[in-house]
């Protein structure tokens, strides 16, 4: 009798183990409707996380073109959301390369260039992220000027032109600290035919009038010393321009 239980016990437990192996066999394979409803049921609770892992599942099985459409941009609306951003760029990107006609594309490139504008780096590193944030919001102004009002986008764009003026500043003194004067000379001029709404815009004409007094070329500093003048005739810089042109 003692020996009975035991070889009982063991039956039992094999069977509930196969039983249950079994029942994982059968588990029916889930479509890609059923993997969306469950990602957009996590995106509605903010569960991002979740959602971007179903809307994957989704995207594998999809059974059509529009359902991928709808699927992929599900999946980068939820990267965005969790602050993926740098996840959320190349799926916006697939969406738009593809379904750039439709009506939601509107969105996804407003999406897309916000992505890039939370990605920007301060003035002295790389500006790509800058760069394509404006791209993005340039066609978005284009092709929606109510959206582009609505989310304040004037603004950005505002805001990162000054970054870009900032930037070819800060190379331009890097330059003429090391005494290559030319490349300095050059930056200046970048950010004054370009940026001539810049705060920045005075600071540049100043040094680079500066630069063209030491290089003997004070013709050509006058020139941008009248400019300056023109443009900004109460700013700091503009008198200091024309006490270095007195001065010398």
């Amino acid at each position: 009798m003692t020996g009975i239980f035991p070889r009982c016990a063991a039956a039992f437990i094999l069977a509930a183990l196969l039983a249950s192996g079994c029942a994982r066999q059968v588990e029916p394979e889930r479509d890609a409707a059923f993997y969306k409803e469950l990602g957009d049921g996590y995106r509605e609770n903010r569960k991002y996380k979740k959602s971007i892992q179903a809307y994957e599942n989704a995207l594998m099985r999809a059974e059509s073109p529009e359902m991928a459409a709808e699927i992929q941009l599900a999946l980068a609306d939820s990267y965005f959301f969790y602050k993926e951003y740098n996840d959320a760029i190349p799926v916006y990107e697939t969406y738009l390369d593809v379904y750039s006609d439709l009506p939601s594309a509107d969105l996804a490139y407003l999406r897309l260039g916000l992505s890039h504008y939370e990605l920007i780096n301060r003035p002295g590193r790389d500006q790509t992220d800058t760069l394509a944030a404006m791209d993005y919001f340039g066609k978005i102004k284009e092709r929606n000027p109510d959206m582009y009002r609505n989310y304040g986008l004037e603004e950005k764009m505002k805001s990162m032109r000054e970054r870009l003026a900032e930037k070819e500043l800060i190379v331009g003194k890097y330059y003429a600290r090391i005494l290559k004067r030319e490349p300095a000379i050059l930056r200046y001029k970048y950010l004054m035919e370009n940026y001539p709404d810049s705060k920045y815009y005075s600071e540049a004409a100043y040094r680079l009038a500066k630069l063209l007094v030491k290089e003997g070329r004070r013709d050509e500093a006058a020139t941008y010393v009248t400019l300056l003048k023109m443009n900004r005739p109460d700013d700091k810089y503009t008198r200091r321009a024309e006490k270095l042109l007195g001065d010398n």
